[in-house]
């Protein structure tokens, strides 16, 4: 017993107590609040693995449940703060765990999508859409009411884009950016009813005055908080840059829709490259592009690339000041792009 003495002199066990390991998600965030869709995520999620009846059913269900949790964040009457950018800050917060279980949901079904999938999926985004409108129940709304909503449904449209190219879902990804999307009631007096896919894009009144008065040195506000949320382990923040790029280059290869890239200020950091891209050089990867543009060979992709950098004057933009650093050809690997057999 000579070592064991020694060791309680010294405190020096033979046996040390092993050390804590990073907290639990529902331990750390308190703060967040709890999804009433739990528990009809789960039932949808045990039916699609076990292929169990009732999966049409128990999905309406819950994407119906998410649709109207989101709902519930709308302002529909004058919010009682100081600054209405702290409140679409607030509501951006307790709606990042819905944005989290829309994207698991999407994750879950587009590895092996059902039939209806497609059809689901755009039904779907059309109800996202409709939520960065005013509610049908108010008459008028004030600069910056719905903002919120706003950054919500252009945050989910790129993680769409992103979950899409992640599971290879090119054929789904080249429906939900050709789609005309149907507009909720009160907006069907402008374009017909119907809308591409640049009408989940934002602007935020609220985090531009946020910006001015607290005197905030910074880009652009809604890519810092999209990168700020960017917490998914299996969506990093740079797949939701890839994302955007493919959503810019499918507008400037067309005439009448507009985007204007908020996370790609953070491209320019270091020349980012981006797998997409990168392994399109090869012709059989170069596939996918062609099958979400339509446009054959590498050689026709730049140069239609070139005219819609032209047709849509990127170097006039407003606010170019934005993309200073970010090259979108080098971004895109354009010059490599079809090159390798």
């Amino acid at each position: 017993n000579w070592e064991q003495l020694l060791r309680a002199l010294y405190n020096k066990p033979l046996y040390q107590k092993p050390a804590l390991g990073s907290p639990p998600a529902f331990i750390e965030d308190i703060a967040r609040p709890s999804l009433p869709t739990i528990g009809k995520f789960g039932l949808l999620k045990d039916a699609i693995l076990n292929a169990r009846p009732g999966v049409t059913l128990a999905r309406r269900d819950f994407l119906d449940a998410a649709i109207d949790y989101a709902d519930s964040f709308r302002v529909r009457k004058a919010p009682e703060v100081p600054h209405i950018d702290e409140k679409v800050l607030a509501d951006l917060h307790s709606l990042l765990p819905m944005r989290d279980q829309l994207v698991d949901w999407l994750m879950l079904e587009s590895v092996a999508p059902s039939p209806q999938f497609d059809d689901v999926l755009i039904d779907l985004l059309e109800k996202i859409l409709a939520l960065k409108y005013r509610p049908s129940e108010i008459s008028q709304g004030q600069d910056g009411w719905f903002d919120a909503h706003g950054i919500f449904v252009y945050e989910m449209f790129l993680y769409v884009v992103a979950a899409l190219l992640a599971a290879g879902r090119d054929h789904t990804l080249k429906l939900v950016l050709s789609t005309q999307y149907l507009l909720p009631e009160e907006e069907r007096h402008r374009d017909g009813g119907l809308a591409s896919y640049d009408e989940f894009f934002t602007y935020a009144s609220s985090l531009a005055a946020r910006k001015s008065r607290l005197k905030l040195n910074r880009i652009s506000l809604i890519a810092d908080i999209i990168k700020e949320r960017a917490t998914r382990k299996d969506i990093p923040f740079r797949d939701i840059m890839q994302a955007e790029l493919v959503v810019l280059l499918v507008t400037l290869l067309s005439e009448n829709t507009r985007w204007y890239p908020h996370t790609l200020v953070y491209a320019g950091h270091g020349g980012m490259k981006f797998p997409f891209f990168v392994r399109a050089a090869q012709h059989r990867y170069f596939e996918r592009i062609k099958l979400i543009t339509g446009i054959e060979t590498g050689d026709e992709l730049r140069q239609k690339f070139m005219e819609g950098c032209s047709r849509h004057e990127v170097g006039r933009w407003e606010g170019l000041r934005f993309w200073a650093n970010v090259s979108f050809p080098d971004a895109m690997s354009l010059e490599a792009l079809d090159t390798v057999k």
